[in-house]
Parts: structure tokens; sequence; C-alpha cells
């Protein structure tokens, strides 16, 4: 009953601001169509890795009774991920180190999103090119080779996904059913 009187209050307040129609029970438009359409904007305006857009009925209790038409209800939340360096070879381009999360099930295109964030000066994803190194232990102690920077690199294909193991802070990728320890160093080149 506490919760029906406020309820109540709002109606009636909007009915004399707005008339009859917020009595409807469906909106004139689609939330989550419009919501959809604006993803990619949203997304890198409140500077976030991913938005779910979701009915209340998917929801827990708390947010169903929350959530009405025209009134959406919004949940933050963060994943736990493991740090790594983020390295760029290439002289004089302006790209620098970094380091950056890396969270369960990411992908490439995740962690190049994620570099842009870092590194405005990056514009275009599809010239980011993401590399480990093929030995994790030493290859990132070794000095790079002036326009050879993709020795002793692999590159990460768009398949491969990664698994992080959080209580040894360690980091793999899984790519065509092939499991690879990629130590604490990824490499990014920007063409």
């Amino acid at each position: 009953m506490k919760r029906v009187m406020p309820f109540v209050a709002m109606i009636k307040e909007n009915l004399e601001k707005k008339g009859p129609r917020v009595l409807d029970l469906e909106l004139a438009f689609d939330e989550q169509a419009v919501l959809m359409a604006n993803i990619v904007y949203l997304t890198n305006s409140l500077e976030l890795d991913h938005i779910d857009v979701k009915f209340a009925s998917e929801a827990e209790d708390k947010i169903k009774e929350e959530c009405c038409p025209g009134k959406p209800f919004s949940v933050f939340s963060t994943e736990p991920g493991v740090p790594v360096f983020l390295v760029n070879p290439q002289p004089a381009n302006g790209h620098f180190s970094a380091k950056i999360e890396v969270r369960q099930g990411d992908n490439r295109d995740a962690l190049i999103r994620r570099i842009m964030k870092i590194d405005r000066g990056i514009k275009d994803p599809s010239k980011v090119k993401l590399m480990r190194f093929e030995d994790p232990l030493h290859g990132p102690r070794r000095v790079p080779i002036l326009g050879r920077e993709e020795l002793g690199k692999t590159p990460i294909s768009e398949q491969a996904a990664f698994h992080i193991n959080l209580n040894e802070k360690r980091v793999h990728i899984t790519d065509n059913g092939i499991k690879t320890e990629i130590g604490d160093t990824i490499v990014y080149l920007v063409h």
C-alpha cells in the first residue's frame, strides 16, 4: 500500500500535465528498438564496455518493481579483470604503453575498443593489430628491432577468446581449440 499512493500521486500529476495519454498501457514507440538503434552512441558517450538491454520480465524482482513503461531502470556492474601491459613498439608514432584490464571472455575487438578509449589518437579499429609474444616470459624483455616490430610475435585472431585466472593473475587465449599463455604483455600496432 505504501508504494501505491506515491504511484497514484505521480499518475495524477502526469495526467494533469500531459493529458489522458499517460494512462495508455503501451508507449507510442518501441523503447527497446530506440535503445538498440543508439547502443554504440550510448556505450561510447557513457564510456562503458557494453550495454545489455533486457525486458523487465527477464530481470530480478527489485527491477520488476521499479521499472515501468517510459521509465527504464539502469543497473551498472563491473567485471573483475587481470591487468596486462599494452606496448606499442613502433617508433615516433605517439601511441604509448599503458595498462589494460582483460576480462573473462573478452575477444580481440573488445580489447581494441578498450585501447581506443585509452589512446584517443586511434580513430579506426581496423587499423589496430593485436599481437602476443611467442615467448611470453622473455619476449617482452627483448629490445624491438626497428622496422621488424612483428618479429617474435604472433597475431591475435578475431576468433581468439581471452580467459583469466583471477587468483594467479594470469591470462591465456584460446584460438582454434589451442590454449596459449600470453604472459603479462600484449603488443598493439597501428597501421
